[in-house]
């Protein structure tokens, strides 16, 4: 599901080197108990949604 977010949010595909980027998303997500909320903010404040 986070990566079809991603995909939505920036407009663009995800790549290889973007999967670190995803795999932290995914980690700081369920850190914080889960939730979409959750996974939505930390998808806003990374850096793939603030570079692309």
């Amino acid at each position: 599901m986070t990566e079809k977010l991603v995909i939505y949010s920036t407009g663009a595909g995800i790549g290889f080197s973007d999967r670190p980027a995803i795999d932290a998303i995914v980690a700081k997500t369920e850190e914080q108990g889960g939730g979409l909320r959750t996974l939505v903010q930390e998808i806003v404040q990374s850096p793939l949604f603030q570079s692309k």
